[in-house]
């Protein structure tokens, strides 16, 4: 063998073994730049994430900001209304009949909504004369009917016929002028009371309940002749000759519910939503 040969033979191997070794540390830069890709793919995605969470964040506390004020922050609150706004709702329908008796005496019958839907008449659709001393009303069938679906019912007109409330008033309708005569009721009385005032107000699924404590009770005058009890033991009502409470600020009502909250009748007055509002739908004791 030549020296040429030998030196090429000794030559040509330690090049192959270092284009090996080159080999594997271009590998391992390869997997380390690929390692260092991956964290910061994945710091940038956990960096993602969290800006996605935190404009949630952002728009929950907006939304949440924009509902207070409108009784939506909250499950209950978004069913329940406050006392007052429920008085108002409930206020056309609890006027009394005669003295001191009710829807709530009388039920929702189809007398009790004409005498309510009169007492809710507008003013200009009645009209009153006079003859030998005999006060008259007339009440147009248009404004009667008018205050009657209103109230009650959109898509039931009130029926053309004569309606009596006992022990109230009454109304015969004259066809001729398209009218009611209305009869009122002569009668009264003192030592007693009475008071309708709202417990609680709930939304349901397809409209309102509101329930509320009332009772017709008498005066504590006239309570205080039985000497068999003291005053402030007795179910009564303090005010003189007779009077009507709508608020539990008025007169002693609201000592009076707490002190007899087990004893204190309490009604369920449903409410149904018709062309955008609510009206009366039963009335019931609880």
């Amino acid at each position: 063998m030549q020296p040429e040969e030998i030196m090429m033979r000794g030559y040509s191997g330690p090049k192959k073994e270092g284009n090996k070794f080159g080999l594997v540390i271009a590998m391992g830069i390869l997997l380390f730049i690929a390692a260092i890709a991956g964290v910061v793919f994945g710091v940038y995605e956990m960096m993602a994430r969290n800006s996605e969470v935190e404009e949630a964040k952002a728009e929950c506390a907006k939304a949440v900001e924009a509902a207070k004020g409108t009784g939506c922050t909250d499950t209950k609150e978004v069913k329940t209304i406050s006392k007052e706004v429920a008085r108002s709702l409930i206020k056309p329908y609890i006027g009394t009949f005669n003295y001191l008796n009710s829807v709530f005496e009388f039920g929702l019958t189809d007398e009790a909504k004409v005498e309510i839907a009169y007492q809710n008449v507008r003013p200009s659709n009645i009209t009153t004369s006079e003859s030998n001393g005999v006060i008259t009303y007339t009440v147009s069938y248009s404004g009667l009917n008018e205050a009657y679906k209103r109230l009650f019912k959109l898509s039931t007109s009130m029926p053309k016929q004569n309606y009596s409330v006992s022990h109230g008033d009454s109304f015969e309708y004259v066809e001729s002028g398209n009218s009611f005569k209305v009869t009122p009721f002569n009668g009264g009385g003192a030592g007693s009371g009475m008071f309708t005032v709202v417990k609680s107000a709930d939304y349901t699924d397809d409209g309102l309940v509101v329930e509320v404590y009332h009772d017709v009770l008498p005066t504590c005058e006239v309570a205080a002749e039985d000497k068999d009890e003291e005053k402030e033991e007795k179910y009564c009502i303090e005010v003189s000759g007779s009077g009507i409470a709508e608020s539990m600020d008025e007169y002693n009502v609201k000592t009076l519910i707490e002190k007899f909250t087990d004893d204190v009748p309490v009604y369920k007055m449903n409410f149904a939503f018709f062309d955008g509002h609510l009206v009366l739908s039963s009335v019931s004791k609880v």
